[in-house]
């Protein structure tokens, strides 16, 4: 029994009528006989009592055509449900990101997103590197964003978008506001960093030992909200993200240290599995972030 038996059973019992039947399905008369006749032999019953006008369900037939039916809703629906996530009118979009660009950059680009395309439900979970490789690996979103990605696992596939400026930052009321430190007194200061597995502690760490500074002191901190707050105390010196930081300079909270060696720049990127076929929703997605963000960057 396939669904091509049942469509014509369906039809059959519906008009009550081979010939009218053959008709609605476009094919011919022993066609739709032979067919019914197979699917009769399969089930090892008769579904159909043949009269001189047409034919009539019989007990096995009147089962059989409940169950045709919801198969023939099921099929529609399915049908129907495909087309939707095509043309993007239903359907969902789940990703995942690190906390700059899942803060500062993600959420205009998914405002948009929803304004083309109302119907697509979007999920946007902020972790660190760690975590977006976690939930990408595990099916639990479809695209990831991370900063400073240089070397992702082998099963993704990773492109850069654009690029983001780490910068020193320190409070208003820091004794270092308005100087520029030698290496000595930058190195007794404390660093904020944020916690392993972040990509942002990573790059900026290795960073630090690029340039041979070797801070005496480090804290730990979960986000980039929370560095904030500490260095606005005025106890601290962190590298954060421009973007993250405009408010705050604006407001005068925070200051960046005049140093231009300890200025980073870093790719931002997207990553996929490689095995997985991006949905409609994601290329959209992906076309969003293209046309939003459509600077060259150096290198790729």
């Amino acid at each position: 029994m396939n669904l091509w038996h049942l469509k014509i059973f369906r039809t059959v019992a519906e008009v009550g009528n081979i010939t009218k039947a053959s008709e609605r399905l476009g094919v011919t008369q022993p066609a739709v006989t032979r067919e019914l006749r197979t699917l009769e032999r399969e089930l090892g019953t008769q579904l159909f009592d043949r009269l001189p006008r047409g034919v009539r369900l019989t007990v096995s037939g009147q089962v059989l055509f409940q169950y045709a039916q919801r198969i023939g809703l099921l099929e529609r629906e399915a049908e129907a449900s495909v087309r939707e996530l095509e043309t993007l009118r239903g359907g969902s979009l789940d990703l995942v990101a690190s906390t700059t660009i899942g803060n500062y950059i993600l959420p205009r680009l998914v405002a948009l997103f929803h304004r083309r395309h109302p119907e697509v439900r979007v999920s946007l979970a902020i972790t660190n590197s760690s975590g977006v490789h976690s939930a990408l690996a595990g099916g639990e979103a479809e695209a990831g964003f991370v900063e400073g990605e240089t070397a992702p696992p082998e099963e993704f596939a990773v492109r850069a978008f654009d690029q983001d400026e780490l910068v020193p930052v320190i409070g208003a009321s820091h004794p270092l506001n308005g100087k520029k430190p030698g290496r000595e007194a930058l190195e007794d200061q404390t660093f904020l960093v944020r916690e392993p597995g972040s990509g942002t502690r990573e790059v900026v760490l290795g960073h630090l030992t690029r340039i041979g500074v070797t801070p005496r002191d480090m804290l730990c901190l979960g986000s980039t909200e929370a560095i904030k707050d500490v260095l606005a105390s005025g106890v601290a010196v962190s590298l954060v993200s421009r973007r993250a930081i405009a408010d705050e300079l604006t407001a005068g909270t925070l200051r960046i240290l005049g140093l231009a060696e300890l200025v980073l720049v870093r790719q931002m990127t997207w990553l996929v599995l490689k095995r997985r076929r991006p949905s409609p929703a994601l290329t959209a997605f992906l076309r969003i972030v293209r046309e939003s963000h459509p600077v060259e960057i150096p290198g790729l």
